[in-house]
């Protein structure tokens, strides 16, 4: 008798709600089922959540992440419904009021779309975010042809018996609904430079970085397709760096660069007890000495042999500079 007069109520006010169209839509609905979307790495589907013939899901997703474009849901329908034919419909409504819990019947919200339940075992369908496209993933799933404000509160599924006559075991059934989130084929990049020690970050332009020869921003993650990419990191005060990596599906992948300074030096070269100077300060023979990038004096005395040369070094190069010693012969006949 109960479900009888829950049966009539509902389809008297949708009637009246037919005739009398609101922005906010009011509907009434036997119970609400709160389910929030997580985004999963796995290929496993979620739980079935089970709710009524006049039951209604409460679906809350992550609305910040930047690789959901929507949402798919599954309705797995009971044999006995599936067996009559246009006997149950269903309902999408986005920012519901008021939330899922207490004693309530009666909410509103926008309804985005309507239609009926097919008569088999299994429906598949996708809504997209708003400004998202996207094909079907397989003859079994449809994509509707409304869209979804991402920014929404919610997005309700109802159900709803459209038909008279049922059995008494119809009441009894259940669906299960799957929903799961249709994820762009992007991932993120999340990229952190690290400078030596004591770096003053003003001193000199900082690095830039080229992600597939484009130049990209080190300050916040980079969105890019899923697969290798290629990092090249340029800059005149350090080494230039150059990375492969790669990029998962609705995943950030974090990458750490030390950057090195770029080093200057030369290797001066001399026999054994050759007094070397190099700009005019005393220095070892063989072995390697930074020097900043420009114009150097290397003097070379060996006894009463004395000569000088002038270098000059680019940044990031190494020299060699060897003092050589030759003897030379001369023939001369008489």
């Amino acid at each position: 008798m109960n479900r009888l007069c829950l049966l009539s109520a509902s389809i008297l006010f949708s009637l009246f709600m037919a005739v009398f169209p609101l922005h906010a839509e009011q509907f009434r609905t036997s119970s609400i089922i709160p389910y929030e979307v997580t985004v999963s790495h796995t290929s496993e589907k979620p739980e079935p959540v089970v709710i009524g013939i006049n039951d209604a899901l409460e679906i809350g997703y992550p609305r910040d992440n930047p690789y959901i474009k929507g949402l798919e849901i599954e309705i797995r329908i009971p044999k006995i419904i599936a067996s009559y034919r246009d006997s149950e419909v269903f309902y999408l409504f986005e920012n519901v009021h008021p939330a899922a819990g207490g004693d309530q019947y009666d909410y509103e919200g926008k309804r985005l779309y309507k239609d009926l339940i097919p008569s088999r075992l299994s429906y598949i369908f996708r809504i997209p975010f708003e400004g998202e496209t996207f094909t079907e993933a397989s003859p079994y799933a449809s994509v509707l042809p409304v869209e979804m404000n991402k920014a929404a509160d919610n997005l309700v599924l109802r159900t709803q018996l459209a038909m008279k006559g049922v059995p008494d075991t119809y009441f009894d059934a259940r669906f299960e609904v799957i929903v799961q989130p249709v994820l762009a084929d992007m991932g993120s990049l999340s990229l952190e430079l690290i400078y030596p020690e004591g770096t003053d970050l003003t001193e000199f332009p900082l690095p830039l970085c080229y992600i597939d020869e484009k130049l990209a921003a080190t300050d916040e993650p980079v969105l890019l397709k899923t697969g290798m990419h290629h990092l090249s990191v340029i800059s005149e005060q350090y080494r230039n760096e150059m990375r492969t990596f790669s990029i998962e599906k609705a995943a950030e992948t974090s990458l750490q660069i030390v950057l090195q300074p770029v080093t200057t030096d030369i290797t001066i070269q001399a026999p054994e007890g050759t007094v070397i100077t190099l700009d005019g300060e005393p220095v070892e023979s063989h072995r390697v000495i930074p020097v900043e990038a420009g114009e150097h004096l290397i003097s070379y005395r060996l006894a009463d042999y004395e000569v000088a040369k002038h270098v000059t070094v680019v940044r990031g190069k190494s020299y060699t500079v060897s003092l050589a010693v030759d003897v030379s012969v001369f023939e001369q006949e008489y």
